[in-house]
Parts: structure tokens; sequence; C-alpha cells
């Protein structure tokens, strides 16, 4: 059998770090996003997977180790759908201890032919989701600690050409995560954000399609370790979430290949 790259689950380092922990992860029907619930749930976790596609939900929970995951088919920045989901899993199995946001979306076009629209949709997909499954989450949190992370890109941290509404979008979810950061201290969650540079996505491929042969290798050679699997993300994230770096909160902690430093 050949095990595709969002199929593959690298082995974890501490087993059992979130012993029945509720978490919710938006974006998980693919991608990063499954990739993190897959972790969760391998470490112990109860995981509540948000995206908009109900069958590849269900298929992703399917795939997970243990019991007492749910999905939630809905768009995350619909606060009047979300909220009353997360609620039901958090009655279900306990005040939720963990978030990681992953829905988002990605545009490649110039500004010549960038128009309003893209803008608004971008900062819709990226921001918007997670500022609102933000809000739902706090209202359904342990009160004695929990943690959410966002997912940023490297984008937001180096320009690029035809890519000014995507980096524009994910520079204002880092913008987003530190200001949640404080103004949720004294609430005690902790928020962090995660900058990734290209992983190994179906969301990737659909955009390096797009280029041609020679800029696509440019841009892997970029990735001083080449381009990254979600797992590699998966494996941050779930540091960021868990009681582990419980003395860590408003940081942006690059996960890119060295595709930043140089």
């Amino acid at each position: 059998m050949i095990v595709t790259p969002e199929e593959k689950i690298i082995p974890v380092m501490a087993e059992g770090r979130f012993p029945e922990w509720p978490v919710l992860v938006t974006g998980a029907a693919s991608g990063i996003g499954l990739a993190c619930a897959r972790r969760l749930a391998t470490e112990g976790a109860r995981v509540l997977l948000v995206g908009r596609r109900a069958d590849a939900l269900n298929t992703a929970r399917n795939s997970l180790h243990g019991t007492g995951h749910d999905v939630l088919a809905v768009d995350a920045a619909d606060e009047g759908a979300l909220a009353p989901g997360v609620k039901a899993f958090a009655n279900v199995v306990g005040a939720l201890r963990g978030a990681i946001f992953c829905a988002g979306d990605h545009i490649l076009r110039p500004l010549s032919m960038c128009k309003a629209e893209n803008y608004e949709q971008q900062f819709h997909a990226n921001v918007t989701t997670a500022a609102v499954a933000a809000r739902v989450f706090v209202k359904f949190a342990a009160r004695n600690g929990s943690s959410m992370v966002m997912l940023s890109s490297a984008a937001a941290m180096r320009g690029a050409a035809a890519a000014t509404a995507y980096s524009a979008a994910k520079g204002a979810l880092l913008s987003l995560s530190r200001s949640l950061a404080v103004e949720l201290a004294s609430q005690h969650v902790r928020v962090n954000a995660l900058v990734a540079g290209v992983v190994k996505t179906a969301m990737s491929d659909k955009f390096l399609a797009t280029l041609q042969p020679e800029h696509v290798e440019a841009i892997r050679k970029s990735h001083l370790l080449g381009f990254g699997e979600p797992d590699d993300v998966a494996a941050a994230a779930c540091f960021l979430i868990s009681s582990e770096a419980r003395w860590i909160t408003g940081v942006e902690l690059v996960v890119d290949g060295g595709f930043t430093c140089h």
C-alpha cells in the first residue's frame, strides 16, 4: 500500500501528552489540519474536526486513533453555526484545552489583477475564520488554562510577487495572535502563531502547479531543508498547545525549512 504524506504519521516523542484533552482543529479535513488532528489523537486528545466538507471530515475522523472525536461541517467564520457545535462537543467531553486554527486559502495574483474582493476573500478565509474561532474557543475553554495556535505563513515575513492579498492576510494573522496573547493572558489562555514555509499539501500542490517548473525548483531550493511535510508543522503546533510550552505566549514560531533565514 502506498502511503501519502497526509496519511503518514511521524512517531511522537512523548506518548500521551494530551490525555483526554478536548481540542478544536479547524481546516481539519486535509493537509496540516488533518496532520494536527492525527497527532493530537495519537497522543490522547479528543478532537473536534471542523471544516466545510462533511464527507472529508468523516473520513478524517475515521483515520484517528482513539475515541471521543467528532466532526462539525461549518464555515469557521460563521459563529452562529460554529458555536452550537463547539458547545455540544464541550458538553460531552469537557471544557476545551486547546485549539489549532488551520482553515485558510491561498491565491497567486499580481496587483494589476487583484481586486478588492480578492483581498476581502483572503482576509475572510485566513483571518476572520481564526478570529471567530478564537472567540468561540474562549467561551468554552478550560478556566485553569488553555492554548490556541494560529497558522500563518512565511509569506507574512518575506515578500513575493503576486502574493499581496495572501501575504497581507497572513501578516494580519500574526498581529491578531499577538494582540490576543495580551488580551487573553488574564484568562489563562495562551496564544501563539506558526510561520510555515511551503508544505506538501493539496493546497500547495495547486499553487505550485500554476508556476513554471524552474520557478518551483527555485522555491524548493530556497527552503534549505526542502519542502516540509504536514507532520513537520503539526509537531510544532502540538508542542505549543501542550503543557511543555506553558510559559510561551505571543510568539511566532518559524517552521519553514530555513526559508526565511537567508
